[in-house]
């Protein structure tokens, strides 16, 4: 026994560390052949340099993350340095994987593509190439409203499930609870009737051109963490719960999706309860459709951003509403 002991102490590291990502890779592999094989293109073409170069930094991130020792912390004690890089890889693989799908198996430049890859992983995106169209062509926008709705859509749902997933995964509850359920599903129909409402009169024309990569993007979304992370993690201090909310509410207008990750550090560093991440949740999620209204309105695109003011605030009324009523 204690040879065996000895034996599997040493194998560990190694099956962890090496066999595991080895494996991966091959998986990675023969899945790619066979989409490229699906797609009539060669292994060259499917896999460019920038989606190898993104592969490979985003697990050497979470190679770092899983030697990095939990006792060690950032300025403040704010954050353990496990923590933040794992986030950090977390937010890399979402944008890896919504790249590498959409270069692979989904249409080229389709604006229900756009649509869903921008909701998980870019929100910006959607906005800049959707105030582009239909400013170049006011009879899009049926079409650019249903692409914007069915982004809020899928960001609402990301976000419902990411919190979900880990609590269910940290035992913290058997089912969400009804706050937290209820607003964030009632948002979600609204959004997602709204898609379906001007989808089914739009023209549904191919998108403008569009990439889900951007080493530009991906910087400034590790930075952005960063400092949304510093600034909830202050203004809890100093205003307690008001000051994390408004925080996160102010950049989830500005900038999107980016708050989620930054409630899921916190929690996970014990900085705030389970209750008040899932509170947080809905307020980023109704910033989110806020951030939709916001940027159609400096667009100058006028009809577009009027039926985005009325059915965005009827979402966000609706899913303020019942969280506070049901709290």
């Amino acid at each position: 026994m204690p040879e065996q002991s000895y034996f599997m102490s040493i194998l560990k590291p190694i099956a962890t560390y090496a066999l595991v990502p080895l494996w991966s890779a091959l998986l990675l592999y023969i899945i790619t052949e066979i989409l490229c094989i699906k797609k009539g293109i060669s292994l060259r073409e499917g896999v460019k340099g920038k989606n190898f170069g993104l592969a490979a930094v985003t697990a050497i991130l979470w190679i770092i993350t899983s030697w990095i020792p939990s006792r060690i912390y950032l300025p403040q004690n704010a954050i353990t340095l496990k923590i933040f890089t794992g986030i950090i890889a977390l937010i890399l693989t979402i944008k890896f994987v919504v790249f590498y799908f959409s270069e692979l198996l989904a249409e080229e430049n389709t604006l229900k593509e756009l649509a869903i890859g921008s909701g998980i992983a870019n929100a910006r995106l959607v906005d800049t190439t959707v105030a582009k169209m239909v400013s170049e062509d006011d009879s899009l926008t049926n079409d650019g409203a249903a692409t914007l709705f069915l982004e809020n859509t899928v960001l609402i749902f990301r976000d419902f499930l990411i919190m979900s997933v880990v609590l269910f995964a940290l035992g913290a509850f058997k089912a969400p609870p009804i706050f937290f359920l209820i607003p964030m599903l009632a948002m979600i129909l609204i959004c997602f009737g709204a898609f379906v409402g001007f989808s089914w009169k739009g023209q549904k024309p191919e998108s403008p051109e569009y990439s889900f990569f951007s080493i530009r993007e991906s910087l400034i979304s590790m930075l952005l963490f960063m400092v949304v992370y510093y600034l909830s993690f202050f203004a809890l201090k100093k205003f307690q719960y008001i000051g994390l909310y408004l925080v996160t509410g102010i950049v989830g207008v500005l900038y999107g999706g980016v708050t989620i990750f930054v409630l899921l550090a916190m929690m996970l560093t014990g900085k705030i309860t389970v209750m008040v991440a899932l509170y947080a949740t809905v307020v980023v999620s109704a910033a989110s459709i806020a951030s939709n209204i916001f940027y159609t309105f400096i667009s100058g695109a006028k009809k577009l951003s009027f039926y985005m003011l009325i059915v965005g605030t009827a979402a966000i009324l609706i899913g303020i509403g019942t969280m506070l009523i049901l709290a």
